[in-house]
Parts: C-alpha cells; structure tokens; sequence
C-alpha cells in the first residue's frame, strides 16, 4: 500500500561554522525522523539582539529580522546554509531552523544565539559615475549606489574634483599666466544619486 508519511522532527545540531560582517554560515542535521518521505524545504528564522541601559538595569531587547526559505534542492549535501545581508557589529540570536516535507512543518530546533557578525569594511565604489549634462558654468553628475555596503547602511558620498584657477605672475620680460589646482570637496547624503556643481569656469 502507499507509504504513510507524517510531519517530519525538528532539525538537530545547528551550528555557525563562520561569520564576516554580513552573513553567517551555519550546519545542521536533519531530524531522525524525517516523517517518511522526502524534506522540501527548510525555514530560518532570526533576531537581532540589542542592550539598552535604563538607570543601573541593562534591558536586552530581541527584534524578529528575518525568515528565510530554502529550498531542499538549493542545500549543498553538507547541510549548510548561509544567511546574507546582515548587519556588522551586530549581535543575533534566537537563531531556529524547521524543515518540511508534504505534510507539514516540523517543531523549531534548539536556538543557537550570540551570533556576533565582525565590524563593517569600506564599501565598494558607486557604480555608473557619469556626467548626466552641462553647460558654460554648470555639470550634473549621477550614479548609483554601491554593490556592497561593508554591513552598515551608507551614509554619504564625497564628490571630489580639482579647479584650476588662473594666476597671474609678473615677469622681467612679460606676463606669464600659470593656474593654481584647488582640491575642491563636496559631501551628499545618502541616498541622493545627483549633484548639480554650479559657477564653474567656462
């Protein structure tokens, strides 16, 4: 007769086998049981950990961030997964895994919590830097924003360019025209991708 399957048990042995500043790799291992037909799909769910001093108590508060489905064809036959697009610095836990087959999901595993991903790294470069137009005194320049943003949120950009602005020098013999090169700097705040530099030199 045809097999009976039931929900499969909770994944066991979860563990983190690395961390970087935005992403955890982790392990597991299925359930003895599996529920007698094949797992389908496995669920991560996580929160982030903060602490927050009120008077002389420190107050640890749990944020659910996410909820991750892989599917059981996506899993490397280790059984490891990775969760991306986390925050540096940043403390997780509370960290559970279900898996299911036809009938249903299992129990949540154990947790695993004081996931702590490492400090932030410099991001990547803005992509598709350009001159959008200009005219005799003014340009507009765009972009986009970076691939990679080292595991924080971006704050600005700092449009950097050289203005060569003319001096004039008296000589024994004539006048002799040389520039003076000003390092000039502009700070944008994230996540405007435009700036309009104005009064430029024709």
């Amino acid at each position: 007769g045809d097999q009976i399957c039931v929900k499969p048990q909770a994944p066991r042995n979860v563990k983190v086998l690395s961390t970087n500043h935005n992403s955890v790799l982790f392990s597991w291992d299925p359930p003895i049981l599996i529920g007698g037909c094949p797992i389908e799909k496995i669920e991560v769910t996580l929160s982030m950990q903060s602490n927050k001093t009120i008077g002389k108590r420190i107050v640890r508060k749990k944020m659910p961030v996410s909820r991750i489905i892989f599917s059981a064809q996506t899993l490397n036959p280790q059984n490891q997964f990775m969760i991306e697009k986390l925050t540096a610095a940043t403390k997780y836990c509370d960290i559970r895994l279900r898996c299911q087959n036809k009938v249903g999901w299992s129990p949540a595993s154990a947790a695993v919590n004081n996931v702590v991903t490492s400090g932030p790294l410099p991001p990547s470069p803005p992509r598709r830097f350009r001159v959008r137009s200009i005219t005799s005194n003014s340009a507009t320049f765009e972009w986009m924003a970076p691939s990679l943003d080292g595991g924080v949120p971006l704050l600005e950009y700092l449009l950097e360019f050289t203005e060569s602005v003319p001096r004039k020098q008296q000589s024994v013999e004539k006048n002799i025209e040389k520039n003076d090169f000003i390092q000039r700097m502009v700070k944008i705040k994230f996540p405007c991708n435009e700036y309009n530099l104005t009064n430029l030199r024709g």
